[in-house]
């Protein structure tokens, strides 16, 4: 090829390179960006004034992440790298069990099921797992590939859990005791929390702020903890109600989420408390979207995952539900 060839093929390429980072200046971001996580806005979203699908994240129609004939009544869970792993208390035949569901086929794999007497709760813990179990009073266990390590029995009705990778402990929704029970990874108490008032938790998370939010089946609220000490409480607008609030936890962007099993509604507050709106039945717009009891965010694709099921049909489900995005 000849130099007069050579010398435009360079200006031109020359000439894209300039074209593209003059481009990257002026948008101030890169050219190939995801949106599934927008940046935190100090604005809170109203959801009763704005139902169109355009304040949903990408994918955004509610499915069933996993159905199986086997789920009675799915209580806690959490989303691993490769397996969905669910706590099955299965009620309607008396033998609870921890399952694993691949996360791609959605099939269980059977040879990592473990039995339980009634796994109310099942937290990630490295190749661990932190199993809240609920039979015989109650215990708390540490358990790897289905061999319990260590035991702790010193709960009441524990009905959930949050495990903080940073700090190395757990917090356990103790209800019988009616306290928040710490423990280090040795199962040893590293403190209790015991309001003075009739407490009996339900439900427990933390959020990025470094409170920790707690559902109260007596109260019908959502208690605010900082430091161990209750400064704030908070409960949905009129005419909407809590009649029984269990599940809670935070999304990517501070919002806390409520199910309440009794009304088959999950409701959705900011980080202090303001009520934003909720999703239901009618939302999902599918009525077979009943009985709403745990929560986990996926970060992975920025969806919340729903256990819920009826035990008196044995329908147990696992719902992926799109979360409404932060106004720009």
């Amino acid at each position: 090829m000849d130099r007069d060839f050579w010398s435009w093929f360079m200006t031109c390429l020359f000439g894209s390179f300039v074209l593209t980072c003059f481009v990257i200046v002026l948008t101030d971001k890169p050219l190939v960006r995801s949106d599934i996580f927008p940046e935190k806005s100090s604005k809170n979203l109203d959801l009763k004034e704005s139902s169109s699908n355009d304040v949903y994240l990408p994918q955004n129609d509610p499915f069933v992440l996993l159905a199986d004939s086997n789920l009675s009544e799915p209580y806690g869970f959490y989303r691993a790298l490769d397996y969905l792993v669910v706590a099955d208390p299965h009620r309607s035949s008396g033998k609870g069990y921890v399952r694993f569901y691949d996360v791609q086929t959605k099939k269980e794999n059977e040879d990592k099921r473990y039995s339980a007497k009634f796994p109310a709760q099942i937290l990630e813990f490295g190749q661990k797992q932190i199993l809240i179990d609920n039979g015989s009073g109650g215990s708390i266990k540490i358990i790897q590939d289905g061999i319990v390590l260590s035991t702790y029995e010193g709960v009441s009705d524990p009905k959930d859990g949050f495990f903080d990778f940073e700090e190395n402990l757990m917090y356990i929704a103790d209800r019988g005791n009616k306290r928040i029970l710490v423990l280090d990874t040795n199962l040893e108490v590293v403190a209790e929390w015991v309001p003075k008032n009739n407490f009996e938790p339900n439900g427990i998370t933390f959020g990025s702020n470094g409170k920790a939010y707690v559902t109260d089946k007596i109260s019908k609220k959502v208690w605010v903890f900082e430091n161990g000490s209750i400064t704030g409480s908070f409960v949905p607008d009129s005419p909407e109600r809590f009649l029984y609030p269990g599940g809670i936890t935070t999304d990517y962007w501070g919002r806390v989420y409520v199910s309440d099993y009794s009304a088959d509604k999950i409701y959705i507050f900011s980080e202090d408390g303001d009520y934003l709106g909720l999703i239901d039945k009618d939302l999902i717009n599918d009525s077979s979207f009943k009985k709403p009891r745990n929560l986990f965010f996926d970060k992975s694709s920025g969806r919340m995952l729903v256990s819920a099921g009826d035990r008196l049909t044995n329908a147990g489900r696992i719902w992926s539900v799109p979360v409404p995005l932060l106004e720009e």
